[in-house]
């Protein structure tokens, strides 16, 4: 079980990050695409699904932002889940750099960042159980 400070702390950064990305997505899909996959990636993303997965990121942001403060199982699956996520998002992005070869300037921060948060989870459930 995560205590609920690490879990308040791990789900509010989260939702920092999603939200501020899923809301560049929206505002400018084709300039931060340009960033995370470079000016002439492997796989061209259209701006308009940049400008969805900007709005599942966004949802994603808002839902951690509001699960931050519930204690219990719901704020236990909402953590776990975004490790799942977290664990995927690096590993998709990782494919992208080394299976294309291709990537932006913010790839490879983006890969951190999820590696980051995945791991700053399983440190919360190892301290917390």
């Amino acid at each position: 079980m995560i205590r609920r400070t690490r879990q308040t702390s791990f789900l509010a950064a989260t939702a920092v990050f999603e939200a501020a990305t899923g809301l560049s997505l929206l505002a400018a899909p084709a300039s931060v695409l340009g960033l995370l996959f470079g000016p002439d990636p492997a796989v061209p993303v259209p701006p308009p699904a940049g400008r969805a997965v900007g709005a599942a990121l966004l949802a994603l942001g808002v839902a951690s932002w509001l699960g931050r403060a519930r204690p219990g199982p719901a704020g236990r699956a909402l953590a776990a889940g975004l490790f799942a996520y977290d664990v995927a998002a690096a590993a998709g992005l990782a494919f992208v750099a080394l299976g294309l070869g291709t990537a932006g300037v913010l790839l490879w921060p983006g890969v951190g960042i999820h590696v980051a948060l995945a791991v700053w989870y399983g440190v919360c459930r190892r301290h917390g159980s």
